[in-house]
């Protein structure tokens, strides 16, 4: 497991698409991204972060990076339409994070999958967070490089949004932020 691809693949994506909107530390830090079948989603970004909205096509769904100023923390969003329902339950929610999360299970200091439950009043899902077994050996992660990676579904509404958050440190006020970020920060105007 290397979660330095998925950062790299996320990287490369962004770079290459042209219709990507990017917001400095000074700009507003509310945004809003338009998800297709669904609904128009506004989101604050902590002051002094950053973020990125890729959407090449009206017609396709909205992924957002939002980087700490330090690129200690980084977050990835993909949102969703759900028009069919798949995300209605809290089961088919905690069955999509346990099977899209195996990937991370071999490769990873902790082996399994333990579910964590996001707590919000504004949004449901859950997630699953591992340490990579590679990076956390070397002590000291190479820059861009990430030992810790919480990836999983939240719903809003009537649409899903698959996370994931890459740090080297998951008690920092960072981390702390990012994920208030997601329960707290992402609404439906």
């Amino acid at each position: 497991m290397k979660i330095q691809t998925l950062r790299t693949i996320l990287f490369l994506t962004g770079g290459l698409i042209a219709a990507a909107q990017t917001s400095h530390a000074g700009d507003q830090q509310k945004f809003e991204v338009t998800i297709p079948e669904g609904d128009k989603i506004s989101i604050r970004v902590p002051n002094q972060w950053t973020h990125s909205v890729i959407q090449p096509e009206p017609t396709l769904p909205p992924t957002v990076t939002i980087l700490s100023p330090t690129k200690t923390v980084s977050i990835q969003i993909t949102f969703l339409p759900d028009p069919r329902g798949f995300f209605t339950t809290k089961e088919s929610v905690d069955r999509a994070v346990t099977n899209a999360n195996q990937r991370y299970v071999e490769g990873s200091v902790e082996k399994k999958t333990n579910l964590i439950q996001l707590e919000s009043k504004i949004v449901r899902g859950c997630y699953a967070a591992y340490t990579d077994a590679a990076v956390a050996a070397a002590k000291t992660p190479e820059k861009g490089e990430y030992a810790k990676v919480a990836s999983g579904v939240f719903v809003i509404r009537k649409q899903g949004a698959v996370f994931t958050v890459l740090s080297n440190d998951t008690t920092g006020d960072d981390y702390k932020l990012a994920f208030r970020t997601i329960t707290e920060h992402i609404i439906q105007p």
